[in-house]
């Protein structure tokens, strides 16, 4: 029988409430403390000669690993005392919507689950960019805060390029929940943040149909199989979900990551812009695949195991290469040498950057007196027109790119709110010393993107305009 701490316990100044939850691992408990006005939950792991060695190497890597953490995405990090004799950590306590309790049959609407896909793929994201990767993405370990940001809990079995691995050194097989697991996880692969990007899009096949895609295994032989089984396709179960959201979803849970999006930052682009996402045939397959390209994704695809690898690429490189730019301007520039400047600029980069994305964006001024402004859907279209000539001088494939026209009364604000949203990495804007259009109403456009925006900055001006 599990031995719980009595409510009114008192650890290191903490006083221990209710018992919340008994997993595998840990118990967990509310507790409170005098310094502290949060919300504050404890989680003392399950010792004793019966209990599981994951259990304990898990709770140092999160004792570990949170102190790392930061941001919206992740519980605050309170206390950590893994040597005591009643090891503990305290973290604030997340309150929102459970994703597993929105698991039903028949799935969720289209338009929550592109909400959710976003919020997750955002956080997946934000994690990586701190060089950490959780490994163990579910519903059970995401909880939807009010405002619509997903927060990752249980990092028992994450990774973080700065810190030892206890998983990689304990055991080289395959460590997770294994319905979500990805199939280089099954090798002992644990450095790769596409493996997060794996279980997402098991959570929201979940979520949109009420099934697990690869069911429960529970032997490796069981896990072995999604090295070359795809599941069914979401539209044979699902026949009011749109392709694009097909497309998305199996793109995550392709056998190979390299066949999946460069990085999760790219995948919540996907989400926020579905528009913009290209379509292959997996987009409106209705079946699974037949026995001989099951046997030739066998042969053709084997992880390579984690010991094998030669060089180490962090979390963060691995995102780093997979860069999204935000390129702002005005499609009607009456300086064609600032234009073609822009243009080539743009190329360049990408040229630097295989794997990124460019979304071009252009903000029209609410209350603008521009005489080409003779209906609101008029001056949208003629924009977006534009938009797609200077695009196609650029030369790059459609699959790398987005555009988008938005009105704002602050153009400023909109910049700054879709590079943060996006998670964008920097963005490219016109240095011409008469401001383009959409930023003559407010001469400040250009210097508050610079100060408040959330990423780089990369000024182009023209060759034959002098500084």
């Amino acid at each position: 029988m599990a031995h719980h701490l009595a409510p009114g316990t008192q650890i290191d100044g903490f006083t221990v409430g209710a018992h919340l939850f008994s997993g595998g691992a840990a118990h967990l408990y509310a507790v409170s403390h005098p310094d502290h006005s949060l919300s504050l939950i404890m989680k003392v792991p399950r010792l004793g000669p019966d209990e599981p060695i994951f259990g304990i190497v898990g709770f140092e890597t999160e004792c570990t690993l949170l102190p790392a953490l930061r941001g919206h995405h992740v519980p605050r990090l309170i206390s950590a005392c893994p040597q005591a004799a009643q090891p503990y950590i305290v973290m604030e306590r997340v309150w929102g919507q459970d994703l597993k309790r929105l698991i039903q049959p028949g799935g969720l609407s289209l338009e929550a689950l592109t909400e959710l896909g976003f919020a997750i793929a955002a956080a997946a994201h934000s994690l990586h960019r701190q060089d950490a990767i959780h490994l163990d993405i579910k519903p059970d370990n995401l909880i939807i805060r009010e405002n619509g940001e997903a927060v990752l809990i249980d990092f028992g079995f994450a990774h973080h390029a700065s810190y030892p691995d206890l998983f990689h050194e304990e055991n080289r097989m395959a460590v997770g929940s294994t319905p979500y697991i990805a199939p280089e996880q099954v090798a002992g692969v644990r450095d790769d943040p596409r493996s997060d990007q794996f279980a997402i899009g098991v959570t929201l096949y979940q979520l949109a149909t009420g099934q697990l895609p690869f069911g429960i295994p529970v032997s490796l032989a069981e896990m072995r199989k999604r090295l070359w089984t795809e599941p069914t396709p979401l539209r044979a179960l699902r026949p009011d979900l749109p392709p694009w959201f097909q497309e998305i979803v199996l793109t995550c849970m392709a056998p190979d990551p390299e066949r999946r999006f460069a990085s999760c930052g790219l995948l919540a682009q996907a989400f926020a812009y579905p528009a913009s996402v290209p379509l292959t045939e997996r987009a409106t397959r209705l079946k699974k695949d037949g026995l001989l390209q099951q046997l030739w994704r066998a042969w053709r695809y084997r992880p390579e195991p984690a010991h094998a690898r030669r060089t180490p690429v962090s979390p963060s490189e691995r995102v780093e290469a997979a860069p999204l730019f935000l390129v702002v301007f005005d499609p009607f520039l009456e300086d064609p040498a600032l234009s073609r400047a822009l243009q080539y600029a743009v190329v360049r980069i990408l040229q630097r950057h295989p794997d990124s994305r460019l979304a071009c964006l252009t903000v029209l001024d609410a209350q603008s007196d521009d005489p080409r402004d003779s209906s609101a859907s008029e001056r949208h279209h003629d924009y977006r027109v534009a938009l797609h000539h200077w695009v196609r001088q650029l030369d790059i494939s459609e699959e790398r790119l987005s555009m988008h026209v938005f009105e704002s009364p602050d153009p400023a604000q909109r910049i700054i709110e879709y590079a943060r949203r996006n998670s964008v990495d920097v963005i490219i804007m016109s240095g011409t010393r008469e401001p383009p259009p959409f930023f003559r109403l407010n001469r400040s456009v250009m210097t508050r993107v610079v100060e408040e925006a959330p990423c780089s900055i990369h000024i182009v001006r023209a060759v034959n305009e002098q500084s």
